[in-house]
This record gives structure tokens, sequence and C-alpha cells, in this order.
């Protein structure tokens, strides 16, 4: 019904720079961000992407405990598809400063593309320790109860992202609520709940977010539900026949 992964592609724009390294999973990291650097180089944002990469690597190697420049730089291998080498940089980020809320959330979301969602759990009940006004720690935590079947709690966290900032750490990057994603995994909790004229408004809601007509904009929090349209007129036609 809906999935969880992060969107590290880009539109248009950026496909060609991001998606290809985001599906080899079979390759080595380091062949995986010499292949993302060599199509990165095609486009404007691409190349901006990697001024900031090699940015962290410069100050990193004059400041090895630098947390800003270790999280950017996590932050980016995430997007790219290097998570082990994201975790790494992340983890010593939140050494360095323990109170580091972003880098617990991305750190998260790092382990939610591995699947590791009791790990994610404990980073993001850190993050909204730190920051309970992060709308990005709070959305990703909703994913994550919903994933581990606890609609009944993600719905606290869903529903408070629509009053709470979300912050793209990336050039070009788009809001984590951008497509109305909160909206819709709101209607998949409260469809695993069973109360279906919940779930529709919720679904119906989703669907009346903005939908981007340029390019060049990167989906790294941001979900894009797709089946919000069918699943309002699943429910839409199920309510007609009884």
């Amino acid at each position: 019904m809906f999935s969880l992964s992060r969107w590290c592609a880009a539109t248009i724009i950026l496909v060609s720079t991001m998606a290809p390294v985001c599906a080899q999973e079979t390759k080595s990291e380091s062949t995986i961000l010499s292949e993302w650097k060599h199509t990165a180089r095609q486009t404007a944002v691409g190349n901006q992407l990697i001024q900031i990469l090699n940015s962290a690597n410069g100050i990193l190697a004059r400041t090895p405990k630098h947390k800003q420049s270790l999280y950017m730089r996590g932050y980016l291998l995430g997007v790219v598809g290097c998570t082990g080498s994201a975790i790494m940089d992340l983890t010593k980020a939140i050494e360095a400063d323990p109170s580091y809320a972003a880098a617990y959330t991305e750190r998260a979301i790092c382990y939610m593309d591995l699947k590791q969602f009791d790990k994610a759990k404990v980073d993001l009940d850190r993050a909204v320790l730190l920051n309970p006004r992060s709308g990005d720690a709070r959305f990703a935590r909703g994913k994550v109860l919903l994933e581990m079947n606890r609609p009944n709690q993600a719905v606290s966290d869903l529903s408070a992202c629509t009053t709470l900032a979300f912050s793209p750490a990336l050039p070009g990057e788009l809001p984590a609520n951008f497509y109305g994603a909160p909206e819709y995994y709101l209607g998949a909790c409260y469809e695993a709940m069973e109360h279906h004229d919940t779930a529709l408004k919720y679904y119906k809601s989703s669907i009346k977010a903005p939908r981007l007509g340029g390019s060049g904009y990167i989906h790294r929090y941001s979900d894009q539900p797709l089946d919000a349209k069918y699943r309002v007129a699943l429910y839409e036609g199920s309510s007609h026949q009884n």
C-alpha cells in the first residue's frame, strides 16, 4: 500500500545525477560515489552538491571532529546511497555533540533505508526529545511507527506535522510535507485501524497538496504518494456499493 523508502532520486534534471547510484546496492560505496560524481557534474545542482561534499572533506581533513561537516557529508552520502559511510559520519557528529538532533534524525533515515526500524525508532525518539518542533523527526517517526504496525502511535506524530517546521538541507530539496505525505500516512494509519471514513478524509486531503511542475528538485525526506487517488476511488466506490 505504501513505501517508506526515501526518494533519493530527483525529478527530471537530477534523475541522471541521483537515480543510478541509488539503484546499485550491490556495488561498493566507493564505486557508487565515483559514478554519482561523474553524472552529477552534468547538472548545475549536481555541481553544487559536489562542492558541498568537497567543502566538507576539506574541513574534515583539517578538523576531523567538525560536527557540521560530518553532518553535511553524512547527509549527502545518504542521499547518494552510501548508507554505511553516512551512518559512520553521522555517528561521529553525534559523538562530537550528543545534542545534535538533526544528526539523529538523518541517521534514523539511513536506518530506515536499511529497514532497521528499531534502530531508527531509538534515534528518532532522541531527536524528538531534543527538538520537539522538528517536522522532519516527527514525520519520520510517524512512518517508522506505521511500519512497525503501531498506527495508533503514529497518528500523534503525523498529526503534529501540520504545524511543525521542516528544514531541507540541500539546494533544491523539497520539504518532507510538500506532497501532502503526512496526510497520506494519516490515511494509512486510520485505514490500518479500520476507521475508514477518517482514512478517506485524509487521503482526500493529501491529494490537494501542490504538485511540482518544474524540474531539478531533490526528494529526500519528501514522499510523493502515488496511490492516494486510487485509494480515494476505492473507498468511494465501496461506499456507493453499500
